[in-house]
């Protein structure tokens, strides 16, 4: 079984009574009320706890908010110092000052806790994260501003983290680490509309001949989920303004240029009003005001964003005939639209307007 399959049955099912059971008793926080929030993989849940104490102001509970993670059980099992290594590189950007929430430590003084639920009481882990204040850029458009910021945002990150390492950062066969796009190709059946499948099948021939052009590029910590989805704005003088990035659960140690493409790759396919060549362009400016890139990254970044749509494409079609959840599709519409009018272009006329 590839590990997409696994996860795809993996994710944990808990009821509002086990949320504030398991909050209770790993970090002894009393549940007021609990969201939960859509998520591929893994559970979520938006919890609103009291400590106990009363507000003198008005004799009410003081309470706090939070995002527990329980962690799907295929990861949790197999992949629990990847998890680990995941939490202690986004404690080392907040350490340096970078906008991401913190772990909240357990009872015991740990970074996770851990819990047994199913019917096959298989094990998942634990986590509970600060809440960031703000909004979704899903709750945005899309615009040239915000678009540039979120390119600065990824390049603080990456300039951050210049020289970290941590040998559990480093993780084979993960199914949406760009490394792994070439097992795909078992999955290009379950495209139904041909265009589509038609390109999709020759950006992963094309994925086949770059490898040794993709191998001269440099590698570090990357976020691996850099898009609408876990980057927040708020509102400053009717301005939108770019406030951090939640969810390293895809961190890991590979290709820099990897972050770049599926910051732009996403962006591209969630702006409803603006052209996505265009906004692709302000968030790669937007990177380079910041950081370089080699000439190496250059040459490979089309097929990078090529293969990240292929990627997104197919894995939510995987996993959707799996687990019947319309949040699964969310990139299926704007994402086989970007990736026809991609494909038809050169990669060198591409890169050229979005280095104007």
């Amino acid at each position: 079984m590839t590990e997409s399959c696994e996860h795809a049955d993996s994710k944990s099912q808990l009821s509002f009574k086990e949320v504030t059971e398991l909050t209770n008793s790993i970090y002894g926080f009393k549940v007021a009320s609990a969201k939960e929030l859509n998520s591929y993989a893994d559970q979520s849940f938006h919890i609103t706890v009291t400590n106990g104490e009363t507000n003198s102001e008005n004799s009410q509970p003081n309470q706090q908010e939070y995002i527990l993670k329980i962690f799907n059980s295929f990861d949790s099992e197999s992949h629990s110092a990847h998890i680990l290594a995941q939490i202690r590189f986004s404690e080392h950007l907040r350490s340096r000052g970078f906008p991401s929430p913190g772990v909240v430590r357990t009872k015991d003084r740990t970074f996770t806790g851990e819990t047994r639920c199913g019917d096959d009481s298989k094990l998942h882990m634990v986590a509970l994260f600060e809440f960031m204040e703000g909004n979704l850029l899903t709750k945005a458009d899309i615009t040239e501003a915000i678009a540039y910021q979120g390119g600065q945002l990824l390049a603080e990150l990456h300039n951050n983290v210049e020289g970290y390492t941590d040998e559990n950062l480093i993780r084979e066969n993960f199914n949406w680490s760009l490394s792994s796009l070439f097992s795909l190709r078992s999955h290009a059946d379950l495209m139904k509309d041909e265009e589509s499948k038609s390109i999709i099948l020759e950006v992963l021939d094309k994925w086949d001949e770059i490898q040794h052009d993709l191998a001269l590029t440099p590698k570090g910590p990357i976020h691996g989920d850099f898009n609408e989805t876990n980057i927040f704005f708020k509102e400053v003088e009717d301005t939108k303004v770019i406030v951090g990035v939640i969810d390293f659960n895809d961190s890991h140690f590979n290709h820099t240029v990897f972050d770049v493409a599926i910051y732009m790759m996403y962006m591209m396919t969630c702006c409803h009003e603006a052209n996505p060549d265009e906004i692709a362009g302000f968030c790669f400016r937007g990177y380079l005001s910041l950081r370089t890139l080699q000439q190496s990254e250059l040459d490979v970044l089309y097929y990078c964003i090529a293969g990240r749509l292929v990627q997104s494409l197919l894995l939510g079609l995987y996993y959707y005939s799996v687990r019947k959840d319309p949040y699964l599709l969310i990139t299926q519409k704007g994402g086989q639209n970007v990736l026809k009018d991609l494909w038809r272009k050169q990669p060198r006329d591409v890169l050229k307007n979005w280095l104007k």
